[in-house]
């Protein structure tokens, strides 16, 4: 079926302790997060956060709205999505973060066949430890806000070493000399 969350609806797992957080696995035909619908796996404490692995089989869509994995001082947690199709985001995020101490931040995976940003941002951030990496494989990635590409997706840590941001696109040359 479809996942739709609207109004603030979440999906939440959470961790207040030393111990690594749950992790969340959505798998959805379509995926549609509007006017602050959230996805999250938190940490709260020294436990690593959870990851979230998101198996869409069309389209995922997003309006003001968040998929997220972060922690306050501990790793953040990967965050792995494929789409077939398209993910088109609006006004909306997807991220892994660390906001305290030494913690990378999280990866990130996505495997859609267009990536289409309006206002929107795709970052792995960390403060003291390393940011997360961020890896896309699509047909090509569209940004609307016309920003530069580097400060919509980005895998940077503010006093650590920065992650690396890959954007793969299919060798079309090599398809061209099949037909």
């Amino acid at each position: 079926g479809n996942l739709i969350l609207t109004e603030t609806g979440t999906i939440s797992a959470k961790t207040f302790g030393p111990a690594r957080g749950g992790n969340i696995q959505i798998q959805a035909q379509s995926a549609s997060l509007t006017n602050g619908g959230l996805v999250t796996a938190r940490s709260e404490n020294r436990g690593e956060a959870g990851q979230i692995l998101m198996m869409v089989g069309n389209t995922l869509n997003m309006r003001n709205s968040s998929i997220q994995t972060s922690a306050l001082s501990a790793d953040g947690g990967d965050l792995i999505i494929t789409a077939p199709n398209y993910v088109y985001l609006i006004g909306s995020q997807i991220s892994t973060s660390v906001s305290e101490e030494f913690g990378g931040g999280g990866n990130i995976v996505f495997q859609p066949k267009f990536v289409i940003l309006d206002g929107s941002q795709i970052f792995a951030k960390a403060k003291k430890g390393h940011g997360g990496n961020i890896g896309i494989v699509t047909s090509g990635v569209y940004n609307f806000t016309y920003e530069a590409i580097a400060k919509v997706i980005n895998a940077s840590s503010e006093m650590g070493v920065d992650g690396v941001v890959t954007i793969t696109t299919p060798d079309q040359s090599a398809v061209e000399g099949l037909f």
